[in-house]
């Protein structure tokens, strides 16, 4: 994948850009120009400047201040602009998954998790020592098996390892054992054919005599080898990576590694690749039992099946160790480069081996990375989004902001990033936005659309929107790697007189999904602010303030003695990092919302030593330390009264009052959304909107099986 090596930053540089007109900060090395994304902050401008010049890593991961969704991220790689200097000048390396450092001198898009960029660099031997101390995971010089049994590793930790692929010295395998059953692990690819060709030829020999034509059998054969494609699937997507389902104990974490881990760990070891005669036939006998249980009528027909299926088997595996070792020609290189994908891109799409059949059905493709990229693409894209998008206030002049997104789409692309959807690209192009809108006029007539189907495209989402009025622009959140939809998306009006009738499509299905449409979190804390200036005291009660721009030197007793001449206070509480040291913003609780109201009134841009010091609204205060529990009981008595038998209900604490609850019948989920939408609940009126099973498993894994 070519590319170009993006320019490198001094921290004086970065710091340098700190204002609306040229805002960049920082996430580890890589340095981000953010000045077009303030006014679109859903939490507001004011919370991107006061990180403006600065790293935003702890603000990004402390979901008590401002929770960050994945689109967040997204956001800003097409921001990324170049990377942090070093002392000496050059680019600060970041450690890849093989212990060596990634960076750009060779002008290669380098994929931030795996840390490779090719299918060539699972064969570069990773260097032991380093690897072992960057990521403490797994000593490649030491056997592995004892190592990931007592290492005490959590499910999150070894899954973010083992899916970085390692490289053991000169090709050969690393030590699992260390002892007499090493030889044990290893299986040579000829032992497959040699182990399984004879037995299968025999048992088709056998069935042989219940069939009078031999192209029946032949037939029958056949269909057993196209089941196997899809056990295939299945077994590889369900069983070798049960990571979601996987038990977090080193149980689960070891059988794992055993299975297919060490596989992702180490993906070109020649002689554990192909799957060893005595774990094939732990496997394959419950299906022989399985075939002749379905077939119980003919013997012979059971056994062709179950023949073919271990055909197949063999072809699996000796396409799976060609496609890692060997160069291959047609249609079976284009295989090899979406298998090696499957490795060092997106483990988690991808699944089938011997044909991507399966991955088209059931939704799983992987979108192979474009290898090349011309520049008429790059022109043209470049002009497009230059042309499309409007200069907000207060931005450099337009000739500036052309240039700069010019040079932005160029590193996009030389980077190797995909083409983004073009029906976006097209309503950028085609449908002009009012001169200069301000980050608050479009907030107020975009809707924030959830549970889109992975199929639909933007054209779609847009006709299914322009029933509530004009539709200026339509998006959908795809992922940066995979390119897949993240089931979410943006709809932004003409009119905001459209946006009441855009959220009235909530429950209404498109592609068979029923949608939940919501303001933007933007517009949301827009109508807090506006009720607070309008002065109706009972519209938005709250008693919890965000203080931010604290001085590094103020302590949570300077910051009480501040804020405690307005009122009694529950608590103050100071973010602080793991070495104890201030993060620059808190929270501050009164007793009384009328003080907590009076405090942000006339504390907000208060010198405190020597910074104006920034207030806004937290979360509304909790009652007890056992509110959740009481508030999950307290719904679930009354839905079961009067809706039907709960299964399942969650209270999201961190959100802004979210409950899930799944009922034994669908009768009840109807039932709930009718009688709750639109009701009272402690002095607010509340929402009701469908949940589709699929996304509810995601969110609750346990509840699939209910």
């Amino acid at each position: 994948m070519p590319g170009r090596t993006l320019p490198t930053f001094t921290l004086a540089e970065v710091a340098s850009h700190n204002s609306k007109k040229s805002c960049f900060v920082t996430l580890g090395s890589n340095v981000y120009d953010v000045t077009d994304f303030i006014d679109a902050h859903p939490g507001g401008g004011d919370l991107v400047l006061e990180y403006a010049g600065k790293d935003i890593k702890d603000i990004l991961e402390d979901e008590a201040s401002h929770t960050h969704s994945q689109a967040a991220y997204e956001v800003l790689e097409d921001s990324h602009v170049g990377f942090l200097a070093t002392a000496n000048g050059k680019a600060k390396p970041a450690a890849n998954g093989n212990g060596a450092a990634a960076t750009d001198t060779d002008g290669e898009w380098v994929h931030p998790r795996t840390g490779m960029s090719r299918e060539e660099d699972l064969s570069k031997d990773t260097d032991i020592a380093s690897d072992y101390k960057t990521h403490k995971f797994l000593d490649l010089g030491r056997p592995l098996f004892p190592q990931v049994w007592t290492g005490g590793f959590s499910k999150e930790f070894y899954l973010d390892q083992v899916h970085r692929p390692r490289h053991y010295r000169g090709g050969e395998s690393a030590p699992l054992f260390g002892n007499f059953l090493e030889p044990l692990t290893k299986t040579a690819w000829w032992v497959i054919p040699l182990t399984w060709l004879p037995p299968i030829s025999y048992g088709v020999y056998l069935a042989s005599e219940g069939y009078a034509n031999p192209l029946k059998q032949a037939a029958i054969f056949g269909s057993g080898v196209m089941l196997w494609t899809l056990i295939e699937y299945i077994m590889h997507r369900f069983l070798f990576h049960l990571d979601y389902y996987l038990p977090d104990n080193r149980v689960g974490i070891t059988l794992h590694f055993t299975l297919h881990g060490i596989h992702h760990y180490l993906p070109m070891d020649k002689y554990r690749l192909v799957m060893p005669p005595t774990l094939f036939i732990a496997l394959a006998t419950p299906f022989w039992k399985l075939a002749h249980s379905i077939f119980f009528w003919n013997w012979h027909l059971a056994t062709t099946v179950f023949c073919g299926g271990v055909f197949g088997y063999i072809c699996y595996d000796l396409t799976h160790y060609f496609l890692h070792h060997q160069n291959l020609p047609l249609w079976w290189k284009q295989l090899k480069k979406y298998h090696l994908e499957h490795h060092f891109l997106d483990y988690e799409n991808g699944f089938g081996v011997t044909s991507p059949l399966w991955d088209y059905v059931f939704g799983t493709e992987l979108a192979l990375l474009d290898s090349t990229a011309s520049s008429k693409e790059q022109q043209t894209k470049s002009t497009a989004t230059a042309n499309g998008d409007s200069p907000p206030s207060g931005s450099r002049s337009e000739r500036d902001r052309d240039r700069d997104h010019d040079r932005r789409d160029r590193d996009r692309d030389d980077r190797g990033y995909r083409r983004r959807d073009d029906d976006r690209r097209g309503a950028r192009q085609s449908t002009p936005r009012d001169a200069s809108p301000t980050g608050d006029e479009r907030d107020r007539r975009t809707v924030f659309v959830q549970q889109l189907a992975a199929r639909l495209r933007t054209r779609e989402l847009k006709e299914f929107f322009e029933k509530a009025g004009a539709v200026a622009e339509a998006q959908i959140v795809k992922d940066r790697v995979s390119n897949r939809s993240k089931g979410v998306g943006y709809v932004e009006f003409k009119s905001e007189e459209s946006v009441p009738a855009a959220l009235q499509l909530t429950g209404q299905k498109l592609l068979g999904i029923p949608v939940i449409v919501q303001p933007t979190e933007a517009e949301k804390n827009r109508q807090v602010r506006n009720s607070e200036a309008s002065g109706n005291t009972n519209s938005v009660p709250f008693h919890r303030l965000y203080v931010g721009n604290i001085h590094f030197s103020i302590t949570e007793t300077d910051l009480q003695n501040v804020f405690e001449p307005f009122g009694e206070l529950e608590f103050v509480q100071l973010q602080k990092d793991d070495n104890g040291r201030s993060r620059g913003y808190g929270f501050v609780q009164f007793r009384d919302a009328g003080q907590a109201r009076e405090a942000l009134e006339k504390m907000n841009g208060f010198d405190l030593a020597g910074r104006p010091i920034r207030v806004g609204l937290g979360n509304d205060k909790q009652e007890g330390e056992d509110w959740a529990k009481e508030l999950e009981e307290e719904v679930r008595q009354e839905a079961e009264a009067k809706y039907g038998h709960v299964v399942h209900i969650s209270l999201d604490a961190n959100s802004q009052g979210d409950i899930y609850l799944k009922f034994d019948k669908v009768q009840g989920g109807e039932n709930s959304i009718k009688g709750l939408n639109g009701r009272y609940f402690d002095g607010r009126m509340i929402t009701a909107a469908p949940v589709v099973d699929a996304v509810y498993s995601s969110l609750f894994s346990r509840t699939k099986a209910i």
